[in-house]
């Protein structure tokens, strides 16, 4: 569960505190599947969850940095010398609040590989050749979700990463002589 700033006055008093949705998947599924027709196969990895929500850290320290650049009391002079003005962080309008959790399901696709085994390469004469196998593959290659944020998939029940997760591509040349 998430615990938020109900009445949004910036604190998380015992008052504002209350249960709401759940960061665990109550369910859960996964498919894997692996085509192959004449030399070509064709590999796919599917998983998803489905019922669990996060906060969307990110988004809500987004709109707190807008909030404290507008005119809300944001600047106000901190030395009565000096004619220069300092940012007041107290303006920090907008603490945690359930708006920014968000439903977490989705689907991803964690890997499409498309490959061809080839035989007797460059047969010469009693000799077989050379056999082996050239595949192309993409790692983390979507994710189907209505979540804003990067990526769903968290275990700490916020996401707070700038950085979401790499697509890999990679290029396959297996022989055997």
């Amino acid at each position: 569960g998430v615990f938020v700033d109900r009445d949004g006055d910036g604190t998380i008093t015992e008052n504002d505190k209350y249960w709401y949705k759940s960061i665990n998947h109550p369910w859960n599924c996964g498919l894997s599947t692996r085509l192959q027709y004449k030399n070509w196969d064709l590999g796919v990895n599917l998983r998803g969850s489905f019922g669990g929500y996060i906060y969307n850290e990110l988004e809500a320290g987004r709109v707190n940095l807008a909030a404290v650049c507008r005119d809300y009391n944001g600047w106000y002079n901190q030395n009565t010398t000096t004619d220069i003005e300092k940012l007041n962080w107290n303006s920090y309008l907008y603490s945690h609040s359930d708006y920014f959790v968000q439903n977490a399901s989705y689907v991803r696709c964690d890997n499409i590989t498309l490959g061809y085994s080839f035989e007797n390469l460059f047969k010469k004469g009693k000799y077989n050749g050379i056999t082996g196998r050239i595949s192309a593959s993409v790692s983390n290659a979507f994710i189907i979700s209505k979540y804003k944020g990067l990526d769903p998939e968290q275990t700490s029940g916020a996401e707070s990463s700038l950085y979401p997760r790499p697509r890999t591509y990679t290029l396959n040349l297996g022989l055997n002589f």
